[in-house]
């Protein structure tokens, strides 16, 4: 992998790709451009997620990941190029026609309602039939001891397994993260990182985005770091835990 200087701030430059076989693209965003009012947030930024894989998307505040997400999910509108999900031009569809095609948004707020009790949110979600709510309660066993409380009386890494679970009872084939660990404790980001393990392990696509490095690098097969709205790095996490360039200058680590 070769670095170039820019300004006198060393880049490194995409890393090459393998040799082995990559599987289908599930999701490929397409040299895309989104902005906010004027301010050009996403420049032309191009990345894939495999059909079974788990991709993070790392990077500074600010850089633009949960840009990225929002454009995906089309709640930020494509203003440049094009995003495909299982070869579909879904470039500026409404946000609900691109959840109906098997897309779920876990939001970094999480999205949990303080007036209903988990049932009743499982319960909401799951009116265009998924996962049962019973297969829901055996991958969250918190939640199902917990099935009666309001959203007001779970704590920030049960609201977090909530926000999760909801989005499973869609029966997602790409499911969306957006800072999943975030204000949590070791430990529950501990019992996150496990669920996070044992639905990859079930062959399930996943993109996050995730400020905790640790926690990407485990669980991801790939990870994107991008920079001021442009990807400046692309590889396997071994790698980039090898490149302190890369580490220091786009990640602050």
């Amino acid at each position: 992998m070769s670095t170039t200087g820019t300004g006198g701030v060393a880049r490194s430059a995409l890393s090459a790709a393998g040799s082995a076989p990559q599987a289908p693209s599930l999701l490929a965003l397409d040299a895309v451009d989104a902005y906010y009012d004027r301010s050009h947030v996403l420049q032309s930024l191009s990345m894939t997620v495999e059909s079974g894989a788990v991709v993070a998307l790392l990077g500074r505040n600010g850089a633009g990941k949960t840009t990225t997400l929002k454009t995906v999910m089309g709640i930020v509108p494509v203003r440049g190029g094009a995003l495909r999900f299982d070869g579909a031009d879904i470039t500026g569809l409404a946000t609900h026609r691109i959840a109906r095609l098997g897309i779920a948004y876990v939001p970094e707020d999480r999205g949990v309602f303080a007036s209903l009790t988990v049932q009743e949110h499982l319960t909401l979600a799951n009116v265009r039939g998924g996962w049962p709510i019973g297969r829901v309660y055996e991958a969250f066993p918190r939640l199902a001891e917990r099935r009666d409380h309001r959203g007001t009386q779970l704590s920030g890494g049960e609201q977090q397994m909530l926000s999760i679970a909801r989005a499973l009872t869609l029966a997602p084939r790409l499911l969306i993260l957006d800072e999943p660990t975030e204000g949590l404790a070791p430990v529950i980001v501990e019992e996150i990182a496990a669920i996070a393990e044992r639905l990859k392990a079930q062959g399930l696509t996943m993109l996050l985005v995730e400020q905790n490095y640790p926690f990407a690098a485990r669980i991801a097969d790939r990870v994107y770091v991008l920079g001021k709205g442009r990807i400046r790095w692309k590889g396997a996490p071994e790698d980039l835990d090898a490149n302190e360039e890369v580490k220091h200058t786009w990640l602050g680590i």
